[in-house]
């Protein structure tokens, strides 16, 4: 679905990025409900602080969301084109509200 999402925005056929950082992200959220469940040894004695474990997940996603996630959007220009499209609403508000004071 989230490649469909992408295909639409940006018109080009998906290269599979975006689904596999989906793919990851679900992988790794089931791997941490399995080892919180089965309430392993290593989970235990080993259970990072919330001041060093949120960092270091944030850094994990990251660095997924610029090799798989941003590659596909930037490379189609659609960064330019949304900033264009943004001017214009911005544009059209302005002529509207200016047209109103007159």
């Amino acid at each position: 679905m989230h490649e469909l999402m992408v295909y639409y925005v940006t018109r080009v056929y998906p290269s599979w990025e975006v689904t596999c950082f989906f793919v990851i992200q679900g992988i790794c959220i089931a791997l941490g409900s399995i080892v919180k469940k089965t309430n392993l040894v290593f989970y235990d004695r080993f259970q990072l602080h919330p001041w060093i474990s949120g960092p270091l997940i944030l850094a994990f996603l990251g660095v997924n969301v610029s090799c798989f996630y941003f590659p596909p959007l930037l490379r189609n220009s659609i960064d330019d084109r949304a900033i264009g499209e943004y001017r214009i609403f911005v544009d059209f508000v302005v002529e509207k509200l200016a047209g109103k004071q007159t």
